[in-house]
């Protein structure tokens, strides 16, 4: 054993000694690290040799460095007491802040690091002594300022070498090379993991990889900004998927999510919540636990990938071979997980969605293809949908009057099945009436047809807000900026959604709620549906019961139809209403209002109603009434009411509703009105 010891610290010395060079990515810099007189240290150089800073020193230094291409910051493994980390240097040499890695140095240690060429991702490559020197990879981004461990590849053949592709267009594709000549590519893509439920059950969670740790936050309550969390769940070992059911059975709960891990193990949770007003996560409960077996000799990292959740008990993932890729169709079966099909195709499957029982999947150098499943069985379906050779960021599915439109993001191009709708976005999400898609500042709605052509909406966004999430049966949108904190809106077009489908449902006081909070104008109670309201004005005013709210909504009043102006992008299909004498008229929309409103105001309680009954009256040009029906309640009143009771304290005085009208109208019209009116008490009142 003191031998092995001896070799190892010999070896150690051997990487020790070694000297190596990083070029920033303009290549107007370059860095070399070597060993000095105390210890490991690194230089840096512009490109005529000429020194420009030395850097501050630090025990523990390795030999591996990287500097990533945007040129913020240079990557080195460094050793300390109690940790081991990647130290990131700025180029004037002074340490910046670290990466902390999940293992010690006696376990496993840093051979090389490398950053991909959009800076996006820090690959760290480790050989494993304590387990027979297998090989690792880890790849990191930052987000918030905060190291996430995406992805984690366990290699049992050794790693010759790797490389990170260097096309523009290439995005994060990772070139592997293993010692007994297998050559392999990895392309990953930024995607979001969101619950997949359309009702207001969901919870609209979103689950974020970290290591070993699932991070889960749902945004119907909560908005936390990453890297913090509502719910931390964590596995034994590294996460490389995460996914949610997709419910198309009804009373199915869509807030579960399951786990894939780096040994193929298969982990289903259900998420659980508090029970309050606004529900947060309380705890996660595993509802199953299975090892996917790879009937493959060769084991090699994700070689299964794109798991999708489509029923309880039904999984489907596909798996990689040489030059041809294979689709599975997994069953949970008396606690197994049981490979009920599996399709073989040539080519390499780049992405899978499932809309319904539709499969839709793409094959890299071919195009769009789809299959069934009905009875747990594949069912082929004729040809390919449609030709798309290149890589795409991302498909989703959807069945719009009874066909399956495909959306594809490639390039920074929006396709809907083969047509192009609109170039430079940036991320796109469906709800179930609309397409929404952010470009660098805007955010765009289109209304989901067999048509796609026409933009309904756009408003303006922070650049470089991508979307998140759309909290399902809700408005509110989820936005993410570029340095990773998040942005909750509520974009009108959701917001018009939602209050229609309120007052259809005659729930008014909701309904006034947001319209005052979102600031929109309150013509649009009566004007979704003027008979509707005509008739329910009874309901209308015991659900608001708010003498404020009444006052406010009979000042807004317009002889205008907003459906047709502000908010015409929500009710396109609706025709201006009829001018039928006898009839509901927009030009004569106050008065009829009114008019109604005075008359159920008078049957319910004369003296609770003071305040609307004036306003009606002065929205309807009639002061002379408005200042009568205040004369009348003086002399109503009691001239001994200073010990009068609660009762009465709690009714509008004469006084109050004098000064109430004073802030309608204009002083001096209103004396020229009361002297019209021939009553000089009134006058001097």
């Amino acid at each position: 054993s003191s031998k092995e010891k001896i070799e190892l610290s010999e070896t150690k010395d051997i990487t020790d000694a070694q000297i190596s060079i990083a070029w920033r990515g303009d290549c107007e810099l370059f860095a070399i690290s070597f060993l000095g007189h105390s210890g490991r240290m690194f230089k840096v150089y512009s490109k005529e040799g000429v020194l420009q800073f030395t850097s501050e020193k630090l025990n523990g230094l390795e030999s591996p460095m990287s500097w990533r291409p945007s040129g913020m910051w240079i990557a080195i493994p460094q050793l300390m007491e109690n940790k081991y980390a990647i130290a990131l240097f700025e180029k004037n040499g002074l340490r910046h802040r670290e990466v902390v890695l999940p293992f010690s140095r006696d376990n496993e240690y840093v051979k090389s690091v490398q950053w991909s060429n959009d800076s996006e991702i820090l690959l760290v490559h480790t050989i494993n002594q304590s387990e027979n020197n297998l090989q690792n990879l880890y790849l990191y981004t930052i987000c918030n300022y905060h190291w996430y461990l995406k992805q984690f590849l366990k290699f049992e053949t050794a790693v010759a070498t790797y490389q990170w592709d260097c096309l523009l267009s290439g995005g994060k594709i990772l070139r592997v090379i293993l010692s007994d000549g297998t050559f392999l590519t990895y392309k990953w893509e930024f995607g979001i993991n969101r619950s997949l439920g359309n009702d207001q059950n969901d919870e609209s969670n979103v689950a974020v990889i970290d290591g070993k740790n699932i991070l889960l936050t749902n945004f119907r309550g909560t908005v936390i900004p990453p890297p913090m969390y509502g719910l931390k769940l964590t596995a034994e070992t590294n996460i490389n998927q995460v996914g949610f059911l997709r419910t198309e059975a009804s009373g199915e709960d869509s807030n579960k999510l399951f786990t894939l891990d780096a040994q193929n193990n298969l982990k289903m949770f259900q998420l659980v919540y508090t029970e309050s007003n606004v529900r947060r996560l309380q705890s996660a409960e595993v509802i199953g636990q299975f090892k996917v077996d790879s009937d493959c000799s060769g084991k090699l990292p994700l070689e299964y990938c794109h798991w999708k959740w489509i029923a309880s008990d039904l999984f489907v993932c596909c798996q990689y071979l040489p030059d041809k890729s294979s689709l599975k169709l997994l069953r949970i079966c008396e606690n197994n997980l049981q490979i009920e099909e599996t399709i073989e195709m040539p080519g390499l499957i780049g992405y899978l969605t499932v809309s319904k029982n539709e499969i839709v999947y793409q094959i890299i150098s071919d195009g769009i293809h789809s299959i069934s499943i009905r009875n747990n069985k594949f069912i082929a379906n004729d040809g390919e949908l449609y030709s798309l050779p290149d890589c795409l960021e991302k498909i989703e599915a959807v069945e719009i009057e009874n066909r399956l439109n495909v959306f594809s993001l490639r390039a920074k191009e929006l396709c809907c099945n083969a047509n192009k709708i609109a170039t430079g976005v940036t991320s796109f999400y469906i709800t179930n009436k609309y397409l929404m898609y952010t470009t660098i500042a805007q955010l765009h709605f289109m209304k989901l047809n067999n048509q796609m052509k026409q933009i309904i909406c756009e408003r303006r966004l922070e650049r470089g807000s991508k979307l998140v999430t759309v909290v399902p049966d809700d408005s509110k949108t989820i936005l993410q900026l570029p340095r990773g904190n998040l942005e909750a809106l509520h974009p009108r077009v959701l917001v018009l959604d939602i209050i229609a489908k309120l007052l259809q449902n005659k729930k008014y006081r909701t309904a006034f709620d947001i319209l005052r909070k979102q600031r929109i104008n309150l013509n649009l109670l009566v004007d979704h549906n003027p008979d509707d309201f005509l008739a329910d004005i009874n309901i209308f005013i015991d659900q608001i019961d708010n003498i404020q709210w009444l006052n406010l909504f009979l000042s807004d009043l317009q002889n205008k139809d907003v459906t047709q102006t502000m908010y015409s992008s929500n009710y396109e299909e609706r025709k201006p209403t009829p001018t039928n004498p006898g009839e509901y008229n927009v030009d004569n929309k106050i008065n009829s209002i009114c008019d109604s409103m005075i008359a159920a105001f008078e049957a319910k309680n004369n003296i609770k109603y003071l305040l609307p009954i004036i306003t009606c009256h002065v929205k309807m040009g009639n002061m002379e009434r408005a200042l009568q029906i205040i004369w009348l309640r003086k002399q109503k009143e009691n001239p001994i009411s200073s010990n009068g009771t609660d009762a009465q304290s709690a009714e509008v005085s004469s006084d109050d509703a004098l000064k109430y009208l004073l802030y309608l109208v204009d002083v001096n019209e209103l004396y020229n009105v009361a002297l019209g009116l021939y009553d000089f008490g009134l006058v001097l009142f």
